[in-house]
């Protein structure tokens, strides 16, 4: 079997199953957040909850497929005197480049993560109901010397 059939092959099962467990993750713990946000409408929140994980899912397998080329990088050949793509013909070259696709993903991955987290406390701060104050004058208005 070629090695870049067999990196694509541990990559994109790998890429699913993390994206998966981190929608999962973000969908069961962000519920609590949404139905603060909405002021405890409990169906709002459930329903948002789930389309915020749809649209995890899109982003990131959609991010995974468009990094699922694989293209072997370059280097020079001093006997040569020129650039010569390396090619990707054994163990150690194939688990080198999937290691560079995955955690580059991995990063990805946490960076939503991380920026959904935020979104959400940002939401959630201003969502926060204010207590109304109620203005009270001081007691001597009086105008002197009127």
């Amino acid at each position: 079997m070629d090695y870049i059939v067999l990196a694509y092959s541990i990559y994109l099962p790998i890429a699913v199953a993390l994206t998966i467990w981190v929608a999962r993750t973000l969908h069961n713990n962000g519920k609590v957040f949404l139905v603060d946000i909405f002021h405890g409408q409990n169906e709002l929140a459930v329903s948002v909850n789930k389309l915020l994980q749809v649209g995890f899912y899109l982003i990131s397998l959609g991010f995974a497929i468009i990094k699922l080329e694989i293209v072997p990088g370059w280097k020079y050949d001093q006997v040569t005197g020129q650039n010569v793509q390396e090619q990707i013909n054994n163990t150690q070259s194939m688990i080198e480049v999937l290691s560079y696709k995955l955690g580059s993903f991995i990063l990805i991955l946490g960076m939503m993560l991380f920026i959904n987290l935020f979104l959400l406390l940002i939401l959630r701060s201003g969502s926060k109901p204010r207590t109304q104050t109620t203005y009270i004058p001081p007691k001597d208005l009086a105008i002197k010397g009127v």
